[in-house]
């Protein structure tokens, strides 16, 4: 999948998602009409009405995205842990799907919910997001990377596990604050590995580790000229990944990152 695909895909989503509104609301308004159903038939319709224009909306700016867009170079060796750049964007789930792409526009990446049901579109949000999760981590190739274990309640923390093996786990400073999702990444023994101090409004922090190297950059509301032909969104989010970044360092970032934005969809 590139970026192209990915708003083509959403597009379509949107599309299906207004006509099947449209069509329940001209459904329960028939069987008003039949004195199937004696009750007021705008408190039956309206939501559904309202959906399917929030729905339609959505597909015209999806497919204005797909106006004039540029011819994409991708490259072949474009790699999940090689890329120092990785912009984010996120599929429609019960849960997480969360996509990572290249500058290039290629997908190199992506986390999801390995136990992405079709019931589980009907457990009310409020209710589902506090349950356990088990995401998984995928390579360029689909591969399964690392695991992130979500565990339930109000305050966050997500164990990251690669090959069976426990490599880090992140706990939410509940004290400090309940929805900044401030806190600290320790290591497979324990130790301290990172400390996260995000601002209240999750747009621009760095992580760094313990010996106060910079490992990644995050930030949103801004990008290169030469990305934005491409990926629309102004706000995407971008992690920028400093040289001093490891493979399991990329690994728990991503975990945490997930369990941000766990419940994120469009």
């Amino acid at each position: 999948m590139d970026i192209r695909t990915y708003y083509n895909q959403i597009a379509k989503m949107c599309f299906y998602a207004a006509w099947t509104c449209t069509g329940l609301a001209f459904l329960f308004f028939i069987l008003k009409v039949m004195k199937v159903l004696d009750t007021n038939v705008f408190f039956i319709t309206g939501p559904f009405i309202l959906l399917s224009i929030f729905h339609f909306i959505g597909y015209r700016i999806y497919e204005n995205r797909l106006i004039n867009f540029p011819e994409m170079v991708v490259q072949k060796n474009s790699n999940l842990f090689k890329e120092e750049n990785l912009l984010v964007t996120f599929l429609p789930a019960p849960t997480l799907r969360m996509l990572l792409f290249a500058p290039n526009g290629k997908l190199v990446g992506e986390v999801r919910d390995q136990n992405m049901k079709w019931y589980l579109w009907l457990i009310p949000s409020v209710l589902s997001i506090i349950l356990p999760k088990k995401y998984g981590l995928y390579g360029t190739d689909g591969e399964l990377v690392a695991e992130y274990n979500l565990r339930g309640g109000i305050k966050q923390g997500v164990t990251m596990i690669v090959n069976g093996e426990v490599i880090g786990c992140f706990r939410q400073t509940y004290k400090e604050s309940l929805f900044s999702f401030k806190g600290e990444i320790r290591g497979q023994n324990g130790s301290e590995w990172m400390t996260v101090n995000p601002n209240n409004f999750f747009t621009n922090f760095e992580i760094k580790n313990q010996a106060g190297a910079n490992l990644v950059t995050f930030q949103k509301g801004w990008m290169p000229r030469e990305w934005s032909t491409i990926f629309k969104e102004l706000n995407t989010p971008i992690l920028t990944f400093h040289s001093s970044a490891k493979i399991d360092d990329k690994i728990v970032v991503l975990g945490y990152v997930a369990s941000v934005y766990n419940h994120r969809s469009n």
